[in-house]
């Protein structure tokens, strides 16, 4: 599996400190490649509008991604990672993050939501 090749350029142009080395991505790509391959496999169903293949997919979605984070986070360490999440990844629509968002506040979020995943 690989990531798009924009990843890379864009989060280096957000990180401060997470893969700013072009090096950390060939083993965060072996991390994350499962929860990769259910979110690609969860698309082409959307596209195909199959709807049991949504649902079931769905059901592996949230696992895959909580074993992808801690996985992520034991690699690279747990501040590390996400501090990297929190400057690249516009908490749920948000497109720009501003002076008011809480670091503290968005990673309690995103763990909440990774224990319901478990």
């Amino acid at each position: 599996m690989t990531l798009p090749a924009v990843y890379p350029k864009v989060i280096r142009q957000r990180s401060s400190d997470l893969f700013v080395d072009p090096a950390e991505w060939e083993p965060f790509s072996a991390l994350v490649a499962d929860y990769a391959n259910v979110l690609r496999q969860e698309e082409a169903a959307v596209t195909a509008l199959d709807k049991g293949a949504v649902s079931a997919l769905q059901s592996k979605k949230c696992p895959a991604e909580a074993r992808a984070l801690r996985a992520a986070r034991r690699a690279f360490g747990r501040s590390r990672f996400d501090r990297m999440l929190y400057e690249t990844v516009p908490s749920s629509r948000k497109t720009a993050f501003g002076a008011d968002d809480n670091l503290a506040a968005m990673t309690k979020l995103a763990l909440d939501r990774e224990e319901r995943c478990q």
